[in-house]
């Protein structure tokens, strides 16, 4: 009975590996129109909300973001973007979500210039504060030429005063040439003309996060507690 207490004291201990150091921030991206209002700590990604372009890119610090809005077989363009109404919700976003970069139906956004091979943490953030989006759309991860999954059925929100945001968290491994690429896979036959665009509010890249090596040391402890008590059991 002891020696039980004891094995689950030192699991506890450990925690069982589930404390993990907390991610840094590499670059935050804001899209909309140009001379949208940006937050503290994010960079602007500027459209025009004039006209439309087949594609956009920016650099920061030598990260460039890269927006594609072309579908396939397309000539004309497809990328644009609107400063909206003011969004109440949270300091740190309200900004990043009171103006945002349309893809009309489906688009890719890819990032350059990471790491090879290396893992970050990435957030998507989709609000439209003026206009109600109908149409859902899946967040794909292309690596390799074979795409996963990493969201499905997706919602922009709305409103001045959301209650809740329209965002993804997954984690992406940059290719040998410290690429990701990410595409927005819109739902075919929207309900209502003019609610089928994608909305790209903002985007977070953090490193990807590891467990702190104190963890990893507890755990190491903890099996070889289970372990002892084990064999103590046996003799």
């Amino acid at each position: 009975m002891r020696r039980s207490i004891i094995a689950a004291a030192l699991l506890l201990a450990c925690g069982w590996g589930t404390s993990v150091a907390s991610a840094d921030y590499i670059l935050r991206v804001d899209f909309g129109a140009t001379g949208q209002t940006v937050g503290a700590g994010w960079e602007p990604f500027n459209l025009s909300a004039v006209t439309t372009v087949l594609e956009a890119s920016n650099t920061f610090s030598g990260i460039t973001i890269a927006l594609d809005g072309r579908l396939e077989g397309d000539t004309v363009g497809y990328l644009t973007a609107r400063n909206r109404d003011a969004v109440t919700f949270d300091t740190g976003l309200d900004a990043v979500l009171s103006d945002t970069a349309f893809y009309k139906k489906d688009g890719t956004l890819t990032i350059s210039g990471l790491a090879a091979n290396t893992g970050y943490d990435l957030t998507t953030y989709h609000h439209d504060s003026r206009t109600v989006q109908q149409s859902s759309f899946d967040i794909l991860l292309t690596t390799g030429g074979s795409s996963t999954t990493m969201a499905t059925g997706l919602l922009a929100s709305t409103g001045t005063t959301p209650t809740t945001i329209t965002s993804a968290n997954f984690l992406a491994t940059s290719d040998a040439n410290g690429t990701i690429e990410i595409t927005f896979d819109k739902m075919e036959n929207p309900p209502e003309p003019g609610t089928d665009w994608t909305t790209l509010s903002g985007l977070d890249i953090a490193t990807a996060p590891v467990p702190e090596p104190s963890t990893l040391v507890l755990a190491v402890v903890g099996l070889l507690g289970l372990a002892w008590c084990g064999w103590r059991r046996k003799r």
